[in-house]
């Protein structure tokens, strides 16, 4: 079935699960720290924007706080 987006193919290795769609609500985010390939720990916030999910660094670049625990202003994040 062609829904229009990309087929991507889930076996690879950058995919990681991290929980279930319904533990994020909507207009919310979450932590979570997920093993790089070389191993490491990586804390990424994911926030759920209407259904559609997005991760990114859980560290502010402006002074290193938490983004999952910041304000939500439609798509744009402001660390806490």
């Amino acid at each position: 079935m062609n829904t229009g987006e990309k087929n991507y193919n889930h076996n690879n290795s950058s995919y990681r699960y991290v929980c279930l769609l319904t533990e994020i609500k909507s207009g919310t985010s979450k932590s979570f720290s997920i093993k790089t390939k070389q191993q490491k720990n990586a804390a990424i916030a994911v926030f759920n924007l209407n259904g559609k999910f997005y991760a990114t660094s859980n560290s502010c670049i402006h002074k290193g706080g938490p983004l999952s625990q910041g304000f939500l202003d439609g798509d744009i994040v402001t660390c806490p």
